[in-house]
């Protein structure tokens, strides 16, 4: 079990300034009433997909002073949930981001994550 699995009504979590290197899969999925999330100031560098899924009552999230990892294809998840849920990602005085999208929120993804390249198949030696 997830170590907030049995947290189900809880409204506010608080993890800025830990050295939090990574969120584990599903690691909120059972927060639905989670208003509040803070991951600020950590070491983090992508956020797996899905993470906030569930995070339907959220209104408040921290994201700002991670070392974001933008060539990292998980990364697209954040830039999308981002994107999709406006007004949501603030900044450090708690206010709403007023040019808030994924580029702003992170540094800019490179055309290589955004629209990978299939791996090609090795040709036969003859």
């Amino acid at each position: 079990p997830g170590v907030f699995d049995s947290l189900t009504k809880l409204t506010e979590l608080k993890r800025h300034s830990n050295q939090l290197k990574a969120i584990p899969p599903r690691a909120f999925h059972k927060l639905t009433q989670l208003i509040y999330l803070s991951l600020s100031d950590n070491q983090l560098k992508s956020v797996p997909r899905g993470a906030f899924d569930n995070l339907k009552s959220l209104t408040h999230i921290f994201l700002y002073n991670n070392p974001w990892d933008c060539a990292c294809s998980d990364i697209l998840y954040l830039s999308r949930w981002i994107s999709q849920h406006p007004g949501v990602v603030r900044d450090r005085m708690g206010s709403v981001d007023p040019d808030q999208t994924a580029q702003s929120a992170l540094v800019p993804i490179p055309p290589s994550v955004q629209s990978p390249r299939p791996a090609l198949a090795p040709q036969n030696a003859q």
